[in-house]
């Protein structure tokens, strides 16, 4: 198919999937084209770029499973024949060019954790944690070699001229066994640990370490240099690029509060099984240039890159809990190549056209083979819709020799089971792709292709339409009294919303002022189906029978009403929420919710009962004051035109309808008159007055 077909194809299914759910609210489309989503589904035989492009890949199959928790180390003879470090004891196993398996070694005292073949065809091989080293010599059986002065064998590895290079631990040391047997420490290091060793360019070794993740350069007469100082605790695998470059892997616990923590290797099982409770781990991969400069290219808290590896023109990034291996090619981009199933990948190993992959919890070792035509199988997390929906098309792009077939199944459980709809392939009809499923909240999608290393597929986007909910209203809010805000709406000036327009959030309720007689309310909503409402606001008085309209249509989501316009008494807000701005008006949906009752209080308190009395050099004052509706908020007192002093009621404090008072006041002079002012909670005020006999 050529790209111009492809993409006429593509265009005329969008537009085909438009016209069809038009009759509906707006569709919606999910591109799938992000790899941090999609590595989530099941991968058979596909690789994934980081563009969501599909791709045949390696096909994957079980080589050989310790029934241990652990394979620790992979070794190629040079006649192809397969040795495995493995088991939570130690074994090495000897697995032949046909599938025949032997054990070579057996202890139940310690773990045989790294291995290493010569081109003379003999095996060695490295315990902890006694640190001792064992030759396997063809027709000679095991023999021990040189037991060191450490606890940890973490690497071994054959060097140019014959020798065998030991990388430990617990006191960070390396080591040169020649061939004459002769064994000579290179480097004594502060560090605890060498995790890392590879032969790298310029005829040197490169070293990575634990406690402060340092990353060495060691020459064969034992000049040593730090080339980098990683900013994590311990480097876990190193991979050279060129002569200026090189990869590196780093590890390092972080707390639950997010502080990073010194990661070691001496529990180094458990940490694989599964770092402490609440502790989790970061992993970081830096691209390491010989000036200095770094680059991050991985770090993640959820998948640990525990080795990379360079494998023809790319370079190989092995990580757990879930067994992927991504790779990192020479444009930068990277790519889920493949997936193993749950367990941590220690190691991955070229060999010829085929890589091993070695790994942990559960130990096992899988063979990966490219395939230059083959078929591979991608299933999708589940898509979740968020409300029932109905399924529209789905399309994609093709790319180079090969087909793909698309199938998709839906449901109403956040987990497939057996009330989910039977995988439904996808139909073609005049060049667009339905989705036969049934409208649900979840769907998932599944990918079978086939073809040569050419064929792609990219940009799958499914349609669908929700179906439209009632809009949620979740509370309407009353302001005190006598309140006014420069963002809410009046009866005289509101927006209305026209077709396409509405609120998607409330406004903002903006400067607060006072404003005799107002009432404010406001309403908080949402939509399910994220669309726009306009709003219908009402008023009631608890013994009227018919609501009066405040404001219809308004794109508001608050409102500011003269009260002064209304009588006394109680009175309810409604608010009416509708979708009719995002729908066609037979689809729209609409919800109500009433306020609780709030007053409404014009009248002011009434004074009775005055009455001014000397008492020798003092007056005696009293009254009662009385509000029919709201509560008495302040009462103050003024003798002959002086300040207005607050006054206590007869039980100490004022704040009820009724309030009776019996005061002593200073006697005035001679015709004074005694003021009395009493206001509401409303802020409706009366007077009243009397003479001083």
């Amino acid at each position: 198919m050529s790209k111009e077909t492809a993409a006429l194809r593509f265009m005329l299914g969008f537009l085909l999937c438009q016209a069809a759910v038009a009759r509906a609210v707006e569709p919606s489309f999910r591109h799938f084209d992000d790899l941090e989503y999609l590595k989530q589904g099941e991968i058979r035989g596909v690789s994934i770029s980081e563009r969501g492009v599909f791709a045949v890949g390696p096909r994957v199959r079980l080589l050989w499973e310790a029934q241990a928790p652990f394979v620790w180390d992979v070794a190629v003879s040079p006649k192809g024949d397969l040795y495995f470090a493995a088991g939570a004891s130690g074994a090495v196993y000897h697995y032949d060019r046909n599938g025949k398996v032997e054990t070579v070694f057996e202890s139940q005292d310690v773990l045989v954790t790294a291995l290493a073949a010569t081109a003379a065809g003999e095996l060695y091989f490295g315990t902890t944690p006694d640190a001792c080293i064992y030759r396997v010599a063809p027709g000679k059986g095991v023999v021990p070699v040189c037991d060191l002065p450490d606890t940890y064998v973490w690497k071994l590895r054959p060097g140019p001229d014959g020798s065998m290079w030991i990388a430990t631990g617990q006191r960070a040391r390396l080591y040169r066994l020649g061939s004459s047997g002769k064994l000579d420490t290179i480097l004594t290091s502060e560090e605890s640990h060498i995790r890392s060793l590879i032969w790298g360019p310029r005829r040197a070794w490169l070293l990575g370490t634990a406690e402060n993740g340092y990353v060495y350069r060691a020459t064969l007469d034992g000049q040593v240099f730090t080339l980098w100082d990683s900013p994590l605790d311990e480097v876990v695998s190193l991979a050279p690029r060129g002569e200026d470059a090189l990869l590196v892997a780093s590890l390092q616990q972080v707390s639950p509060a997010g502080e990073e923590g010194q990661a070691t290797t001496a529990e180094m099982a458990g940490r694989i099984l599964g770092p402490g409770r609440g502790l989790k781990q970061k992993s970081v991969v830096h691209l390491v240039e010989t000036t200095g400069s770094a680059r991050e290219l991985w770090n993640s808290t959820d998948e640990l890159v525990l080795a990379v590896t360079p494998w023809k023109d790319v370079y190989l990034l092995a990580s757990g809990p879930q067994g992927r291996i991504y790779s990192w090619g020479p444009n930068g981009e990277l790519a889920l190549l493949a997936s193993v199933g749950p367990c941590h990948i220690l190691s991955v190993i070229p060999v010829e056209s085929r890589l091993l992959a070695a790994t942990a919890n559960p130990g096992k070792v899988f063979e990966l083979q490219c395939q230059p035509e083959g078929k591979g199988e991608y299933t999708s997390p589940v898509f979740d819709a968020r409300l029932i929906s109905t399924w529209g098309q789905v399309q994609w792009r093709e790319e180079g020799k090969g087909r793909a077939r698309l199938f998709t199944r839906s449901g109403n459980t956040e987990k497939p089971n057996s009330t989910w709809s039977s995988w439904a392939p996808v139909t073609e009809q005049g060049g667009a792709r339905g989705i036969q499923s049934p409208p649900a909240r979840f769907l998932q999608w599944k990918l079978e292709m086939e073809g040569d290393s050419t064929y792609r597929v990219e940009d799958i986007c499914i349609s669908y339409v929700q179906m439209n909910s009632p809009p949620v209203l979740k509370a309407i809010r009353i302001y005190a009294p006598n309140q006014a805000y420069s963002g809410a709406a009046k009866v005289e000036n509101y927006q209305r919303a026209g077709q396409g327009e509405g609120l998607s959030s409330p406004k903002s309720l903006g400067e607060r002022k006072t404003q005799m007689g107002f009432r404010t309310c406001s309403w908080e909503f949402e939509d399910p189906n994220g669309d726009k409402l306009a709003f219908r606001l009402e008023i009631r008085r608890e013994d009227w029978r018919e609501w009066k309209v405040l404001g219809d249509q308004m794109a508001e989501s608050a409102f500011a009403l003269d009260t002064q316009t209304l009588p006394d008494g109680f009175y309810r807000f409604r608010v009416t929420a509708s979708d009719a701005p995002s729908n066609p008006i037979n689809q729209a949906r609409t919800a109500s919710l009433e306020s609780e009752p709030f007053l409404v209080d014009h009248t002011p308190p009434s004074i009775q009962a005055l009455r001014c009395e000397p008492g020798g050099s003092r007056l005696r004052l009293s009254f009662q004051v009385e509000d029919k509706l709201s509560r008495i908020q302040s009462v103050e007192v003024s003798i002959g035109a002086g300040p207005w002093v607050k006054m206590a009621s007869d039980d100490g404090v004022v704040d009820s309808r009724y309030e009776s008072f019996h005061l002593e006041l200073p006697l005035p002079g001679s015709s004074a008159v005694v003021s009395v002012r009493a206001s509401d909670e409303f802020g409706n005020m009366s007077f009243a007055w009397v003479s001083v006999p």
